[in-house]
C-alpha cells in the first residue's frame, strides 16, 4: 500500500488501531483491586508470606494501570503500540552533499542502494526505513519530529586541499502541518480534565493512591501524523575526518615486560618513532622503518 493511500485513510487507520472500554470493564477492575488488597495469605510462615506479598504487589500494580487505561479509554480510545511500529520505506538521492526523497512506499521499493554518474557528478541512492507515524509534543515552539538519519564516509578531491575523507551526516525531519487553533486547545483541556478526574477517583482507594504516588508521571499532549514525501526536510552536513596517528607496532610480552618487535606505517598517517625512542631501551636499529 502506498503511503499516499494511507494518508488519505489516516482517520480510519488510527481508529483501526484503537479500542474503547465500557463502564462494566472499569468497575470489574476496581472490584478486583479492592478484593485482592484485602486478601490475606493462607499460610503463615515468613517465606510464603514474603512471596505472597510480592506477587500481590505485582498484581495490584498491573490492575491499577489497567484501571487507569480503561477509565481513559471510555472517553478517548486507547491506541495500540503496534501503530507506532508501522514503517515506511524512503529512497533518497544524493548529489554531492544534497539529498532529496525520490521514492516513498510502505511495503515495496524499486530503487536500490547504489551510486551512479549523472551529468558528470557522482549520484548516490540510499534506502531508509523510518516510522510511518511521527510524533511531536504540542504547545511548544518546535512542532518538529525526527524521522531518521544515516551517515556515510566518502573520499573527495579538490584543487585547494587535495584528497580528503569526509563524513556526511543526513537527518530527516518533518514539521507539523497547520496551526493549533481554539478548537484544538479546547480538546486538549478536555483531555487533561478527564485525566485528573480519573486520578481523583483513584485516590479514594488507599492501595491505588499509593501505587499512583510511587509511579507518578506527568501527562503530555502531542500530535501524530504521516508526513508526505514532499514535506520531509532533509538536512545534510559534511565534516572532514582528520587523519589520526594509528601506526601500529608489534610487541612481544614476556614475563610481564613488553619488547618491541617491529613497526609499520599506515598510509596518510604520521610516524611516531620519537615516542618509541623516548620510552624504549635497547638497540632500535632495524626495528623502525
Amino acid at each position: 500500500m502506498l503511503t499516499e493511500t494511507v494518508i488519505k485513510d489516516f482517520k480510519k487507520t488510527v481508529e483501526g488501531y484503537s479500542s474503547s472500554s465500557t463502564d462494566k470493564e472499569v468497575k470489574d477492575v476496581f472490584s478486583k483491586i479492592e478484593r485482592i488488597a484485602n486478601q490475606a495469605p493462607a499460610i503463615y510462615d515468613s517465606e510464603n508470606i514474603g512471596n505472597y506479598l510480592a506477587k500481590r504487589n505485582e498484581v495490584l500494580n498491573t490492575l491499577v494501570e489497567d484501571y487507569f487505561s480503561l477509565s481513559m479509554s471510555k472517553e478517548f480510545p486507547l491506541i495500540s503500540e503496534e501503530l507506532f511500529g508501522l514503517k515506511r520505506k524512503l529512497t533518497l538521492e544524493g548529489k554531492g552533499n544534497n539529498y532529496s526523497v525520490i521514492h516513498d512506499e510502505t511495503t515495496k521499493e524499486d530503487p536500490k542502494n547504489k551510486s551512479y554518474t549523472g551529468s558528470g557528478e557522482k549520484v548516490s541512492r540510499k534506502n531508509l526505513i523510518v516510522p510511518l507515524f511521527v510524533y511531536t509534543p504540542l504547545f511548544n515552539k518546535e512542532h518538529k519530529a525526527e524521522l531518521g538519519s544515516f551517515s556515510r564516509t566518502v573520499r573527495k578531491s579538490n584543487w585547494e586541499y587535495g584528497s580528503q575523507t569526509v563524513r556526511q551526516s543526513v537527518k530527516l525531519s518533518a514539521k507539523l502541518p497547520g496551526i493549533i487553533g481554539p478548537n484544538l486547545r479546547e480538546a486538549a483541556r478536555n483531555a487533561m480534565s478527564h485525566y485528573y478526574s480519573i486520578l481523583s477517583e483513584m485516590f479514594t482507594s488507599p492501595i491505588a493512591s499509593e501505587i499512583l504516588y510511587k509511579n507518578s508521571t506527568e501527562p503530555e499532549i502531542g500530535a501524530i501524523w504521516i508526513p508526505t514525501a514532499e514535506s520531509i526536510i532533509v538536512q545534510s552536513k559534511e565534516k572532514v575526518i582528520e587523519q589520526r596517528n594509528l601506526d601500529p607496532a608489534m610487541i612481544i610480552t614476556a614475563r610481564g615486560k613488553k619488547y618491541l618487535v617491529d613497526t609499520w606505517q599506515v598510509d596518510y598517517e604520521e610516524p611516531f618513532e620519537s615516542y618509541l625512542r623516548e620510552f624504549t631501551t635497547g638497540n632500535l636499529k632495524g626495528k623502525i622503518k
